[in-house]
């Protein structure tokens, strides 16, 4: 077949396999660059020679001929491992075997020196794959081989988990809570961890060159890297080239590739309670040993593919195919004992007599008093609620609560302790098709489908409500993806490589037992503010740990979510003469709908400290007494969609043998998040024309003045057309400029140094712009709170006749916002080689992220103006609204891109990959800064550490093949398969705690340590914004008095001795303005307090029985936490009383000194898993 022919049958294939997949995109490669020169024993270049390479799996060849100058470079090179030939006449055949390709490498292969011919017409010279060190690449980056994968001790099945090895690496859990690796799931993702300083959406993943980052979760992704099914997998961190589209850090993966043999695997891997230990939570908790179990089996097969009367496939087309069942019955992830404090059968009646049982109840809730005493005309006797006092909506929304199941004498005051063990199925399938028609055409297409079912009892997986629903959901989530690559070789220095992808991922609810909630069943009496014909119960929350009743907003009517990601991207790559010139382009299209998330069903708060309050939440809702009612207009479905497309050229120039430098410029056109329907909002205060009050000089004689139901100023691109549709000003070009070099000290590639600068602009995942949709004038917002406030009363405003209504919004976008995140990373690091094997590698690497995205205010009340007179504050939404500058507009939420974070740190890394032992160790010491959250009156206020910073981190993994010992018996196969192929292994890792703060807020981290005051009787101090600082739209933090990391205990992370209770603010005692009022608020920022320490250890032994014909039977055992000694963590899910200051009075001391600052929960336990493999 002549070549012309073959091209056009190659390329006809590739289109048909990615025709399979409906719609595609494409994307950056993971291809691998190998160059060289030819020289003779005299070191001058050998022009013109012929060089091949041979994929060692499968047998498929490339070829290329050397320039004049002896040098040659193969583009487009697959993960493997690969033998090479040098083919000059008058010269001995050079063949170099061993060479692994891994994904970007870009390889520069020493000493290709040619022996005149003579004698044997060959060398042959092997070399461990491990020798291959790049030396033309100054990025940092970490790269993980298919061997030390499965040899590694994994506990869970998705490479992801092997991000906690790599240097400034943090499994701290700051989105989703820590990398949960005993389960499987989409839930399981890199949002767990911070790479070098980095937040949780600032992980990229992608698999055989396709992003496949979730669109909507920070972190997540839609194909999970299952690590029996990936070939290799790579983590950038800094300083990387400028194709690379993806990042600031980047974790890439390349799936398994079918070769010239048949080969295959079934396994199982399983886990079963039977042989773990009893966890800390459930022994102290007394709570029974959780039944879990896990098991997944799984088969691969790959090989030729051979199909009878087609010889032009023969050798050129290969496959591997792979599938995993997972059975999971696993207790609920994020904190799986929850504990709540919930009303018993009696009180739900009003009967509050059992003084003695409340008084237990306190230990966890400061809310548990007698009503009777404050309020003795709501009473008959002196601890029940007379019946005609007990209205009938509160008792029905009352009864939504589990009843008890746990004695609060025994269960540190809480009498409702749950601990869940559900099913979650799931399974996985990989198909993966090489085709290589020509020596000079390559492609590959490769699918995956991923289905799981997950129940979350106590709501979706990024709810921590404490108290499990009587109506539990279950989310249904699935994914398909398919990418392919097309590698043309068009001349022997010019090479182009197209990629093209498409994954979907999408997501339904279902909600069980639906009539446990229904307003029909019970009859409620309330009817809503807005009629949204929602049919379900009202959400109902309470101060103090005590129970919710919660239906997460947004999820009904159900419906399917669905997220789309289509890329198309085209490289081309020329070397000419010492350069290797590369450009090329980047198109990608995402799209997703999601509805937004308001309680268009209607919610009520309860706070016990109100004067209207009896000072007991389940008596006030019995009542019918609350202190906020709140409900959204009608959930909207939003269709969220960006663009963009790149271009980028780069140099890696050979300077000389021993320098190379790689410089280039990528240009991006990122496009903001939009709504197809135009739905995005704006605040513009040119076109308010309500009251404006709050600008005012006296606002305590302004008076009343209200325009009721006021949108103006909120406008939209579906509103007005002259505003753009993201909202926000459009983006224009970003231009991400990177260097990088590389030098060889001794030209022997055993001592290199390298380092770089680079640029990467990305978008936060689209979450972040569909806030903007919650907002006016397309989605409003009641809310009315105020002491005496009622059900009844509640239920009776509307929108034309409630004079304390105001328009407010959650996350409008920002009309001048027009900068794209961009993290700025930089690296130095020295590269020896040691002997026995062993590499160094000491690193200096750091990087500064701007523009990253928050969540700031408009519209606020200032500081100290919070209304009052006469020597008194009076607070809630009528007193807030005569402070703000737009009277009759509510607080203005905005997303902005405004917030910064650097890092910096030292880190080092010791390996050996070679011989009887394999390990793999590092070692990390910086520190990560950043304006933790968006402060509308002084941005220093939240600087200070990140909350999942960690100062030093230690982590080794090994593997050890223990010698042949039946040697000794004289080859005897009995005492072979006795003695031999025993591989221990393992993991440590230890890292100092992440801090312990109190100037956090959601957008770096979900999960905190931090410090929060909370307000005790019998004074019950007010300790919002409103009373501390004046201000509704400030936050009251505590007084430090002296260092708080002193005088510490034992399990104790501060001394509470070291805060005290802010002082209200000071009013005038006349009524002349706001400027004469006094705001005393507290410390903001405090020393490094470092929470507790994170350790991680697993060992495991593997034996291996050496059967005919390259089969194997392989049987593991793993145990993880092997002294099952649980760690300290506070309880990072929801406020640990531990981390609360409590406070009676102002000025004031805590009064739990005695339990603030110490740790009393510890998690984790000793866990075993079995393995049995079969290899054909």
């Amino acid at each position: 077949m002549n070549y012309s022919v073959s091209r056009y049958a190659a390329r006809t294939v590739f289109a048909l396999l990615l025709a399979l997949g409906s719609t595609f995109t494409v994307a950056q490669t993971n291809s691998a660059t190998l160059t060289g020169a030819v020289v003779d024993q005299t070191r001058a270049v050998i022009p013109h020679a012929k060089i091949i390479i041979t994929n060692e799996a499968s047998g498929v060849n490339r070829s290329t001929i050397a320039d004049d100058r002896g040098q040659f470079s193969i583009i487009g090179i697959s993960v493997g491992t690969y033998d090479l030939t040098i083919s000059v006449p008058g010269f001995k055949d050079l063949v170099r075997k061993g060479i692994a390709a891994h994904i970007g490498d870009q390889l520069e292969l020493p000493d290709l020196m040619m022996a005149v011919s003579g004698g044997n017409s060959t060398v042959v010279v092997t070399v461990p794959s491990s020798e291959f060190t790049p030396t033309t690449s100054g990025e940092d980056s970490y790269t993980m081989s298919s061997d030390q994968i499965q040899k590694t001790n994994l506990e869970g099945r998705s490479g992801i988990e092997l991000l906690g090895l790599v240097p400034g690496a943090a499994n701290t859990g700051n989105f989703n809570g820590r990398y949960d690796s005993g389960q499987a799931g989409f839930t399981n993702n890199a949002s767990s961890f911070s790479v070098n300083g980095t937040r949780f959406d600032q992980v990229q993943i992608v698999s055989d060159g396709a992003s496949v980052t979730d669109l909507n979760t920070a972190g997540g992704a839609s194909v999970t890297p299952n690590v029996d099914m990936i070939a290799e997998l790579k983590v950038d961190t800094a300083a990387y080239s400028a194709s690379q589209p993806n990042g600031p850090i980047v974790v890439s993966t390349e799936t398994k590739s079918g070769g010239s043999n048949f080969h295959g695997m079934a396994q199982l891997n399983a886990r079963h309670h039977i042989f773990d230990a009893v966890d800390w939570q459930e022994k102290t908790n007394g709570i029974p040993k959780p039944q879990t179990s896990l098991f997944y089996p799984a088969v691969q097969i790959s090989g030729p593919v051979k199909i009878p009367g087609v010889p032009m496939l023969r050798d050129k087309l290969f496959f591997f195919a792979a599938t995993e069942l997972s059975q999971q019955h696993v207790q609920t992830q994020q904190s799986p004992v929850r504990k709540a404090v919930v009303p018993t059968a009696a009180m739900r009646t009003g009967d509050f007599s059992n003084a003695a049982y409340m008084s237990e109840l306190t230990a966890a809730s400061q809310a548990m008093v007698n009503p009777c005493i404050s309020k003795p005309s709501w009473c008959n006797g002196s601890a029940t609620l007379n019946p005609s006092m007990i209205d009938a909506g509160g008792q029905e929304l009352l009864s939504l609560l589990p009843l008890p199941n746990a004695d609060p004498t025994t269960h540190d005051g809480y009498n409702l302790v749950t601990d869940f063990v559900t099913s979650n199925p799931r399974n996985q399938e990989v198909l993966k098709i090489d085709y290589a028609p020509t020596e000079k055409i390559h492609a590959f297409v490769r699918y995956n489908h991923e289905n799981e079912s997950d129940p979350w009892p106590y709501g979706p997986y990024n709810t921590f409500n404490q108290t499990p629903s009587i109506a539990p959901m279950t989310g249904k989530q699935a994914s398909n993806s398919i990418n392919g690559n097309l590698t043309d070789v068009l001349s022997s220095s010019l090479t182009n490589e197209l990629a093209l992808s498409y994954t979907r991922f999408t997501t339904k609810y279902t909600i069980g037992n639906q009539s446990s909630i229904l307003r029909s069943t019970y009859n409620f009496p309330y009817g809503l503010y807005f009629n949204t014909n929602n049919p379900f119960m009202p959400n109902v929350s309470f101060d103090n740990n005590m129970g919710v009743s919660y239906l997460t907003p947004g999820i009904t009517p159900l419906y399917l979510g669905a997220q789309n990601t289509i890329t198309i991207s085209d490289g081309i790559s020329k070397l000419k003469g010492n350069h290797l010139l590369r450009a090329g382009f980047y198109s990608q299209v995402a799209f997703f709908n999601n509805r937004t998330s308001g309680n268009d069903n209607g919610s009520y708060q309860e706070q016990s400290y109100n004067s209207a309050s009896s000072g007991n939440d389940w008596a006030d809702l019995l009542t019918g007494n609350i202190v906020t009612a709140s409900q959204t207009t009608q959930n909207l479905m939003a269709q969220m969609m960006t663009k963009r497309f790149d271009f980028y050229a780069e140099d890696v120039w050979h300077v000389t043998s021993r320098l190379h430098l790689n410089y280039g410029l990528r240009v991006d056109h990122l496009e903001w998040w939009y709504d197809r329907g135009g739905n995005i909002a704006i605040f513009n205060p040119a076109l308010y024309s309500g009251s404006t009050c709050g600008t005012s000089a006296n606002v305590y004689t302004c008076g009343p003045q209200y325009v009721n139901y006021n949108l103006s100023g909120y406008e939209s691109h579906k509103s007005n057309p002259s505003v753009p549709i993201y909202g926000s000003k459009p983006l224009g070009f970003q231009y991400a400029p990177s260097v990088g070099f590389a030098y060889d000290l001794d030209g022997s590639g055993r001592t290199v140094i390298r380092g770089g600068v680079g640029t990467n602009y990305y978008l936060d995942p689209g979450t972040n712009a569909y806030s903007g949709i919650e907002a006016p004038p397309n989605f409003l917002a009641y809310s009315i709170s105020a002491e005496g406030n009622t059900l009844a009363a509640a239920s009776t405003h509307t929108p034309s006749s409630d004079y304390s209504f105001t328009v407010s919004s959650y996350g409008s976008a920002a009309p001048k916002d027009h900068l794209a995140p961009v993290t700025y990373s930089w690296n130095l690091a020295v590269a020896r080689e040691l002997p026995w094997g062993n590499k160094l590698q000491v690193n200096f690497v750091g990087n500064s992220a701007h523009n990253l995205v928050g969540y700031s205010t408009a519209n606020v009340v200032p500081e100290g103006c919070e209304t009052g007179g006469g020597g008194n504050g009076f607070y809630g939404t009528f007193y807030q609204q005569q402070c703000r500058p737009y009277s009759d507009a509510g607080a203005v939420g905005i997303h902005y891109h405004n917030l910064n974070s650097n890092y910096n740190a030292g880190q080092l890394t010791l390996t050996r990959e070679t011989g009887w032992l394999h390990y793999w160790g590092s070692f990390s010491h910086g520190k990560s800064l950043a304006y933790n959250a968006e402060d509308v009156w002084d941005m220093k206020r939240d600087y200070g550490p990140v909350p999942f910073d960690q100062t030093n981190a230690l982590s080794l993994s090994y593997y050890i093949s223990l010698p042949k010992f039946s040697g000794r018996f004289g080859g005897n196969k009995i005492a072979a398969g006795l003695l031999d192929g025993w591989h221990p292994s393992g993991i440590f890792q230890l890292s100092s705690g992440t801090p312990i703060g109190n100037n956090y807020n959601q957008e770096y981290a979900v999960n905190v340590n931090q410090i929060t005051m909370t307000s005790v009787g019998p004074n019950f101090p007010n300790l919002s914004g409103e009373a501390i600082a004046g201000s509704s739209d400030s936050r009251a933090v505590p007084v430090m008095v002296c260092d708080p990391r002193k005088g510490l205990g034992k399990d104790q992370y501060f001394n509470a001795n070291c805060f005290q209770s802010p002082t209200s603010v000071t009013f005038p005692s006349n009524t002349t303005g706001p400027s004469q009022n006094t705001v005393h608020n507290g410390t903001f920022r405090l020393p490094y307090i470092h929470g507790p320490a994170y350790e991680n250890d697993s060992t495991g032994l593997h034996k291996v029985f050496a059967m005919r014909d390259s089969r194997s039977l392989e049987f593991g055992s793993e145990v993880f936490n092997i002294f099952n000694h649980p760690m300290n963590e506070f309880l990072i899910y929801y406020e640990d009383p531990n981390e609360q200051l409590d406070f009676n009075a102002y000025n004031a001391a805590p009064t739990n000194l005695s339990t603030a600052g110490h740790i009393d929960n510890k998690t984790g336990h000793r866990r075993f898993a079995f393995s049995v493999k079969y290899n054909f």
